[in-house]
């Protein structure tokens, strides 16, 4: 089997597909969901990892920044299409937003999760000291002043 990663802005033809994938683990209305999605560009965009000969789109992730480290990337909204789930492809979707991270010069990832911080650890994930990041958000704010939220940050320094 052979499967893609694309950013979404560069091929909107999934841009439906993706809309149903997230909505489906976590809901939101179909056009606040395709707002975000649209704010996908070069440095930071969204990713959907699609099935080459079928055209399905399997998972998506989304790469935004981190306030006062340009060498590092927040990842969120990670996910897998249900029906998709068990094949290892959440796995895949990691290994290469990993490395379109590194392509665009980003050395460290980090995230936050609630529930699978057990399968980030096995990808090499690290508990860390909170972080800064207003996700695709961030170009609304000037000057911030913020308090991270308490979540479970992760991170994990890239090299392939």
């Amino acid at each position: 089997m052979s499967y893609q990663l694309i950013p979404l802005h560069k091929n909107l033809k999934f841009l439906d597909q993706c809309i149903g994938v997230l909505n489906d683990e976590w809901p939101r209305s179909r056009e606040a969901r395709r707002a975000s999605l649209l704010k996908s560009y070069d440095k930071y965009p969204s990713l959907v990892l699609v099935h080459t000969e079928s055209n399905a789109l399997l998972g998506h992730a989304r790469l935004s920044p981190v306030e006062g480290q340009k060498d590092a990337s927040f990842l969120e909204a990670v996910v897998v299409a249900r029906l998709c789930r068990g094949r290892g492809l959440g796995r895949m979707l990691m290994e290469m937003t990993e490395n379109y991270a590194l392509s665009l010069g980003y050395q460290k990832i980090f995230l936050s999760t609630h529930d699978k911080e057990e399968f980030y650890a096995h990808l090499g994930y690290q508990r860390c000291p909170p972080i800064v990041s207003f996700g695709v958000h961030s170009n609304l704010l000037s000057n911030p002043m913020v308090v991270p939220l308490q979540r479970r940050y992760l991170s994990c320094l890239i090299s392939r």
